[in-house]
């Protein structure tokens, strides 16, 4: 399966994202590649930090290389928000295409334009909600606005330090954070 993270907003938990469904598939004993297609190469770099895993490997990729078929049971791309045509070729190239965001106004805006230009293209997507903080106005607000437009993963990804803090290091059981349910969700849709 090969899943995308996408949204034309940065700083939304991309990165963070593509690297924890990467856990969550590892955990679960799924050979996992990240392919790394954003030019600042945040998710090469986390990967490197954990050092050798078997079973888990990072490729620095590109419009061509995201194409190719991999070994792996999960392939997980994550892309960068300054190239709208990263976004097209992992809609073409994908299964599935995970559009994190974090609940606010602005990052609803602009999930609603990466939501329309994937729809049409032929690929299941769905918007997730990170660094949400439960029964708060803001996560809700957040969800109501974009339930109206866009599929919306009933997990949501709280905000919490460990989070934040876990760049270089694999994360697995608890420390998932809801990242776990997120794959059974897209698994749901996809198999």
């Amino acid at each position: 399966m090969r899943v995308g993270v996408a949204n034309t907003k940065g700083g939304v938990g991309k990165t963070t994202t593509a690297i924890y469904l990467a856990a969550a598939g590892h955990s679960r004993g799924l050979t996992v590649e990240v392919q790394d297609m954003d030019k600042q190469g945040s998710a090469t770099s986390w990967v490197d930090g954990i050092g050798h895993v078997e079973g888990l490997s990072v490729t620095v990729a590109n419009a061509y290389t995201v194409k190719r078929p991999t070994k792996a049971d999960l392939t997980v791309i994550d892309t960068s928000p300054a190239d709208p045509r990263d976004i097209e070729t992992v809609a073409a190239a994908c299964d599935f295409v995970v559009v994190p965001t974090t609940p606010g106004s602005i990052n609803d805006d602009r999930t609603r334009e990466t939501v329309a230009f994937l729809e049409g293209k032929g690929v299941a997507f769905g918007v997730l909600l990170v660094a949400a903080q439960p029964h708060t106005i803001a996560t809700r607000t957040s969800r109501d606005a974009l339930v109206e437009s866009a599929p919306v993963f009933e997990t949501e990804i709280p905000a919490r330090q460990e989070i934040t803090r876990a760049f270089g290091t694999l994360p697995s059981g608890d420390a998932l954070f809801g990242y776990d349910a997120l794959l059974r969700e897209i698994e749901g849709e996809v198999l």
